[in-house]
């Protein structure tokens, strides 16, 4: 009949069938719903269950979020999401576990079409071995995690350092050159899901100037952190529009790439001080109205080339 009424909700019935294996339960829909009459709470929650572990417990479930929603706390027979459970990690009848999302929604995580699991979700090496609150700052999982949280791990000094030795040492990607700014691990880095990239950088980032898939797979050459056009996908170039390089249009003041000199002088004859003369020559020529042929003086040193590395000069 869903073509019939197709906005009718899909869900998948909270039993052990289509649970983790881990508990051993079977609920019927009419269990915890009664759309036969009127009732009190949402999504026809009955007030009293059968399940409840104090029996005849009063269900109130009048919002998702807040205050009488799915699980706000004390008391926690009250609360449809904690009424039956007694041996969970979390939620149970009598407050007996650590905190966790209380007064948020929990269908944002555990959805009624996945019979209330837990997201299937495969948390990026290494981090997979870690506790989820050492990461997680806040008793709603979906908030961003704070930079003091990951600097536990990845600053000398951090409060986790001795039990993750391994874990690189890195400082936060802020300044105040171009305007003060300070970036959240989080707005690069997603270590909770599996990436394409390395590092767990995200293939998406909120900050790029002109929004495109970012590419990084290798350390040098292609998809690496800068390795030209197109620019907005590199991880080097992709939110800058005021440095002196590298910018995500292609077009810097200083050249858009500032190692590309270097990298010509390295596979040629050509030194920084014969480009130098090579500068002054082609501005004295340049003002008696004479073009002067690079490609002779210098070999293969194009005339761009020499002028990105004047502006460093």
């Amino acid at each position: 009949m869903k073509g019939s009424y197709p906005t009718a909700q899909d869900v998948l019935g909270h039993t052990d069938a289509n649970g983790s294996g881990d508990y051993t339960y079977t609920y019927a829909c009419v269990d915890c719903h009664d759309p036969m009459y009127d009732q009190t709470n949402l999504k026809h929650v009955m007030s009293t269950l059968a399940g409840s572990r104090i029996p005849a417990s009063n269900i109130v479930f009048t919002s998702y979020t807040g205050a009488d929603s799915l699980s706000d706390g004390a008391p926690y027979e009250e609360n449809v999401c904690d009424t039956c459970h007694s041996i969970t990690n979390f939620h149970r009848f009598n407050g007996s576990t650590a905190a966790h999302e209380d007064s948020n929604d929990c269908t944002t995580c555990h959805g009624h079409d996945a019979a209330f699991l837990p997201p299937a979700t495969v948390v990026d090496l290494p981090h997979q071995v870690l506790q989820c609150n050492l990461c997680h700052n806040t008793t709603y999982y979906a908030d961003p995690v704070a930079n003091t949280q990951c600097e536990q791990c990845h600053t000398a000094g951090g409060a986790l350092k001795g039990s993750y030795p391994t874990a690189p040492d890195v400082a936060t990607h802020s300044g105040t050159t171009y305007g003060p700014f300070t970036l959240d691990c989080v707005e690069c880095h997603d270590p909770m899901n599996s990436q394409t990239n390395l590092k767990h950088i995200r293939s998406t980032i909120s900050g790029s100037i002109t929004p495109a898939t970012i590419t990084f797979t290798a350390y040098s050459g292609p998809d690496s952190f800068s390795d030209g056009a197109p620019y907005p996908q590199n991880i080097c170039d992709t939110c800058h529009s005021q440095t002196n390089h590298h910018q995500a249009d292609g077009i810097s003041p200083g050249g858009q790439d500032h190692s590309q000199t270097e990298h010509l002088m390295k596979r040629t004859s050509v030194t920084p001080v014969i480009v130098k003369r090579i500068i002054i020559s082609m501005t004295a020529q340049h003002l008696a109205g004479r073009t002067m042929n690079t490609t002779q003086t210098a070999g293969p040193v194009m005339l761009m080339t020499i002028h990105s590395y004047h502006q460093q000069l």
